[in-house]
């Protein structure tokens, strides 16, 4: 009997301490979209933010729909395509913490990293990398916007060196000519 009663007072505490941590952790789900110059819009994903002590826990769930399966340079990606430009997501390969809170972006802006090419490019070139910057605007309520910088992608080759320090930075943007990309806004709403 004793058994029994600790056993419940244990599942109880267990789905309290359950209802609490639920009732604090409440994930908000937001699109994704990506912009053309003459207004088209393509939803792309969803971004899940959770709040921690620090800001927000920043998850990117791709959506499949929009993307078409391609096998480049020996390996496959998931790319948008147009009769302009392709652009294909690639995953950041090393340790992303997926934390975000105003000011501080930058592990949201790894999970969104492209490389763009000509429909009829052979392979893929991580020298045409794509890179949106992102600016949080009225957080935590209001939209995040992404403007479209141009990069090498070489630079994930090879992991970093501290799996804290990020590989791209400021002086490996380049300001794009927002007329020459097909898709050169973001915006999560």
């Amino acid at each position: 009997m004793f058994r029994t009663i600790k056993g419940l007072i244990g599942t109880g505490l267990l789905i309290g301490v359950s209802m609490l941590a639920s009732a604090d952790n409440t994930v908000q789900s937001r699109q994704i979209v990506l912009q053309g110059g003459n207004g088209e819009q393509l939803t792309i994903g969803q971004l899940l933010l959770s709040p921690t002590q620090d800001g927000y826990s920043a998850v990117v769930k791709m959506d499949d729909a929009p993307y078409g399966d391609q096998f480049l340079s020996m390996r496959p990606f998931k790319c948008l395509e147009s009769e302009k430009q392709q652009l294909c997501h690639l995953p950041y390969p090393y340790q992303n913490k997926q934390q975000i809170r105003q000011g501080e972006l930058i592990d949201l802006e790894y999970q969104l990293l492209f490389i763009r090419r000509a429909p009829n490019d052979y392979g893929i070139n991580p020298w045409f990398g794509v890179y949106y910057k992102l600016e949080w605007q009225n957080p935590p309520e209001g939209p995040i916007v992404g403007t479209l910088y141009e990069t090498n992608l070489d630079v994930l080759a090879a992991p970093p060196e501290d799996p804290a320090i990020k590989p791209i930075s400021e002086d490996d943007l380049y300001e794009a000519d927002h007329a020459e990309h097909w898709l050169p806004q973001l915006i999560i709403r």
